[in-house]
């Protein structure tokens, strides 16, 4: 399933496989694919991405974002009658239930999905694998259209940053605040295909800090099993890290990491590991590297690169 530009604007369109009949040839059962099209369903509000699932009776249920939280739609699919089935000259038909919903990548391959939970690929058996080469390959467009991550109209949004959680994502960003010198700070948290997750508080965006420093962009990483958010706060100028867990709900109080006595901070960035150690125990260390801004006697100020590490231990071995 894909979006497209319609006159009428963004519709879904897509295509079915079913399983036509199996024929045996030289002993080997081959299953005939019968190509059903699914055009133009209309997808009222959307300002995100969607997911599908198949459904009882074959159905295809589609998910998506809007302004106002998630919306579903049903799409009926065609099926193969036994009239159809039998004038297709195959002996032993198979059952003519809907296989799955096929996805058709920019790379040309077909996926299909028997249920929400397994994926069965469909595509030419993979080349075989080759140690003397790199099997990077170049970045595709999984999704041919981009969606918003938020859609507040007339609100300048700004100095997004992104890190995977788990099968999906967290994405924090900025929006103006109480005066020049503050910011807002809001973030929402995405499944793998890219819908929008409600949190606790009924909404899909979280509101982090209503007063960071204007002049210094946060920073986001993940932490666990959940993430951590690094900002540098308004007004004192300290430099503060809030953790989550993966549902967007905040772990214990906030921390002060730096509090910019020693010169004002900026140009925040945060990476994570796992430290397995089996004689202080496991732990997520979560590294901060910061500007400060160093105000040596004599000299005009100058930034020095600061490095902060950071552990949250496990407890019980939990």
């Amino acid at each position: 399933m894909w979006l497209a530009l319609a006159e009428s604007g963004l519709v879904m369109r897509g295509k079915v496989f079913v399983t036509e009949a199996q024929a045996a040839s030289n002993n080997v059962n081959s299953t005939v694919w019968n190509e059903q099209s699914i055009g133009d369903v209309g997808l009222p509000g959307l300002t995100g991405g969607f997911r599908v699932d198949v459904v009882d009776g074959g159905e295809l249920l589609v998910t998506y974002v809007t302004a106002g939280g998630s919306q579903s739609v049903v799409i009926p699919t065609p099926r193969l009658g036994e009239e159809m089935l039998r004038d297709s000259g195959h002996e032993e038909p198979a059952p003519d239930a809907l296989l799955a919903a096929a996805i058709t990548r920019s790379t040309g391959d077909l996926i299909a999905q028997r249920d929400p939970e397994t994926l069965t690929s469909l595509s030419a058996p993979p080349a075989e694998h080759n140690s003397s080469e790199s099997q990077l390959a170049p970045p595709t467009l999984e999704f041919p259209t981009a969606f918003k991550v938020a859609a507040e109209i007339g609100t300048n949004e700004t100095s997004p940053v992104i890190t995977a959680l788990g099968d999906g994502f967290v994405v924090a960003w900025r929006t103006p605040g109480r005066s020049d010198e503050l910011t807002q700070i809001r973030l929402a948290l995405y499944d793998e295909h890219g819908v929008a997750k409600i949190l606790g508080g009924g909404g899909s965006v979280l509101l982090v800090s209503d007063g960071a420093a204007a002049d210094t962009a946060p920073a986001i990483s993940i932490l666990g099993e959940g993430f951590a958010v690094a900002y540098k706060r308004g007004g004192d100028g300290d430099l503060v890290v809030k953790t989550y867990d993966s549902a967007g709900s905040q772990i214990g109080e906030e921390l002060v990491v730096d509090s910019g006595e020693a010169g004002a901070i900026g140009e925040i960035a945060a990476a994570a590991i796992r430290v397995e150690d089996e004689g202080s125990g496991n732990c997520d260390q979560l590294a901060l590297v910061y500007m400060v801004e160093d105000q040596a006697t004599g000299v005009d100020p100058y930034g020095t690169i600061m490095l902060q590490r950071l552990a949250v231990a496990e407890e019980d071995g939990e």
